[in-house]
């Protein structure tokens, strides 16, 4: 397993950076086992960011396979000639379908920073 350390914070702890089967991951730990990351070291690493995994949970919900093709529809893309010939109206529904669920993420993640006090 490849641990990155990422940022040393006034010689107490470090921010460090690892993939594993789950995915990437950063994390803090003490500073005096930076020479010593091992998976268990590894599992008691504090998690650092935004838990997006739970905000994303929080806010897709509106978007569903039928009202991504209702938006599409709207803008007048029904072929794949349309889409060929018209991409920026395909970019343009699938940002008005996903901006709502932007501004969610964003107020999850704000509201996520204050209770955690990230």
């Amino acid at each position: 397993m490849n641990v990155k350390i990422i940022k040393e914070f006034d010689g107490t702890s470090t921010l460090i950076e690892w993939f594993d089967k789950d995915g990437l991951h950063r994390g803090t730990l003490p500073m005096e086992v930076k020479d010593d990351l091992d998976i268990d070291i590894l599992d008691m690493a504090v998690p650092y960011g935004i838990d997006f995994e739970y905000c994303l949970s929080q806010s897709w919900a509106d978007v569903t396979p039928k009202s991504i093709a209702d938006r599409i529809h709207a803008h007048g893309i029904w072929t794949a000639e349309d889409i060929a010939n018209r991409p920026l109206e395909v970019e343009a529904a699938l940002r008005e379908v996903y901006s709502l669920d932007f501004q969610r993420i964003a107020l999850c993640a704000f509201e996520y920073n204050r209770i955690v006090g990230g």
